[in-house]
């Protein structure tokens, strides 16, 4: 499972409680659905409020974006100057995690694909969106080789 101490490490920017027991059940990239302790991924919206209330407990947000008065002060938000490759870092360093150890518990992704090809279309890099579709592509293997589904990675 991806840990706050997954995420700082890729994202040392950050402010709110440091919390080193945290385990993200979920990256909650589309708002219309849920993500139960969470790590919202800011890449196509920026409202994390609404993020808090699908079940965020933390933010991967990014620094040239102000972020709202009203996110609890010990809310962890991790800055970045860009989500597209921080997001890609992110997932590389799970799936390289997850290679070496045996996890009974692993991280959703969630997320819908053709809202956010569609949504990235005029705003992120293409080349960074292939690599991290490829690399959710992989983790969505591994997660389904561990519960006896695709036996391919």
């Amino acid at each position: 499972m991806l840990t706050f101490q997954d995420v700082s490490s890729v994202c040392p920017n950050f402010r709110g409680a440091k919390d080193e027991q945290i385990r993200f059940h979920s990256l909650l990239l589309d708002l219309s659905l849920n993500g139960e302790k969470g790590l919202y991924i800011a890449l196509t919206s920026f409202d994390i409020l609404k993020a808090i209330e699908q079940g965020a407990i933390a933010a991967m947000w990014p620094s040239n974006q102000p972020l709202p008065a009203a996110v609890p002060t010990l809310f962890p938000v991790f800055f970045v100057e860009r989500v597209d490759e921080a997001l890609l870092t992110l997932l590389k360093t799970y799936l390289q995690k997850l290679n070496k150890e045996e996890w009974e518990q692993m991280t959703n992704i969630v997320f819908t694909k053709d809202k956010l090809l569609n949504d990235w279309i005029k705003t992120y890099d293409r080349a960074i969106k292939k690599e991290i579709f490829r690399y959710i592509t992989k983790l969505q293997q591994h997660i389904n080789r561990k519960k006896g589904g695709d036996k391919r990675c």
